[in-house]
């Protein structure tokens, strides 16, 4: 017969017509599960680049994750050295005032000693001078 069908001998007691449109769409299922099979075994080369690209995406992520850790670093550095920068202004300040409170207060002391040193020998002058007076009375 010239008929669409065509006969398969599934055992040796009987037979079954197939249709071959059935056999086409079965052979077309076959096909894409072995496409689907074969693109999911990788092949070596795809594997390096895979994995390359893994690497890739691992080093930009630690490498944002390190700039981020870095910056913060970098701002702690900067506002440290302000801080002492400024601490270490504001004490050389403090030192020189200090030192000139002294250097003035020497020169009172100095003055005074010598204020006190002048009284004290005007002092005995005077006493003398009154001794003097005391006996001539």
């Amino acid at each position: 017969s010239n008929s669409c069908f065509r006969h398969i001998p599934t055992s040796s007691r009987h037979c079954s017509r197939i249709p071959h449109a059935s056999v086409m769409n079965s052979l077309r299922v076959v096909l894409l599960l072995l496409t689907a099979v074969s693109s999911a075994v990788v092949n070596p080369v795809e594997k390096v680049i895979s994995l390359l690209e893994d690497l890739k995406t691992g080093v930009e992520t630690e490498g944002k994750s390190e700039a981020e850790v870095y910056d913060k670093f970098a701002c702690f550095c900067m506002d440290t050295s302000t801080s002492k920068s400024d601490s270490i202004i504001a004490g050389r300040d403090n030192v020189n005032a200090l030192s000139a409170e002294i250097a003035e207060k020497t020169a009172v002391k100095e003055d005074k000693q010598t204020e006190l040193k002048e009284r004290r020998a005007n002092q005995e002058a005077m006493t003398k001078e009154l001794k003097e007076t005391e006996v001539r009375f």
